[in-house]
């Protein structure tokens, strides 16, 4: 290899390295980001951390989804992958994974879990702050409407 063929190629192991940490720093920037979103429109979030490569956190991709789905508009559900994430899983505390972690509005942690957690749990978690509606999490016993 000649000067100017290792200066291309150290050029674009240089870019390379450049545009993936790009694309990390956005994608930790995004989870964040939809907390405080989230937050600021007055939802709750149910966040999981986890790895695309663990099986438990697989486990979760399912249950995530139906939650989504079911709590859409009045619950937020965010993932937050461990590895491409790690500044924001400091944050949270996070040290093993699957990690569920439950706030309120205003960022307040409600609640902790770790390993895999089926819906029906999930669902558990989310109640124990108070029936879920419009945006807010009501005092126990209160109906939201």
């Amino acid at each position: 290899m000649n000067g100017l063929s290792r200066v291309i190629a150290l050029s674009f192991v240089i870019a390379s390295v450049l545009v993936s940490v790009g694309v990390m720093e956005a994608r930790a920037a995004g989870a964040k980001a939809k907390v405080e979103a989230a937050q600021a429109k007055g939802l709750p979030v149910f966040v999981d951390v986890g790895r695309t490569s663990c099986v438990p956190c697989q486990l979760m991709v399912p249950v995530l989804a139906e939650l989504t789905k079911k709590y859409k508009g009045r619950v937020e559900v965010v993932f937050v992958h461990m590895d491409e994430e790690r500044d924001y899983s400091r944050e949270l505390g996070v040290t093993m994974i699957p990690t569920q972690i439950y706030f309120d509005k205003d960022g307040k942690e409600l609640a902790r879990h770790i390993g895999y957690m089926p819906v029906e749990e999930c669902e558990k978690m989310i109640s124990k702050a108070g029936p879920v509606g419009q945006g807010k999490v009501c005092g126990p016993g209160k109906v939201c409407k």
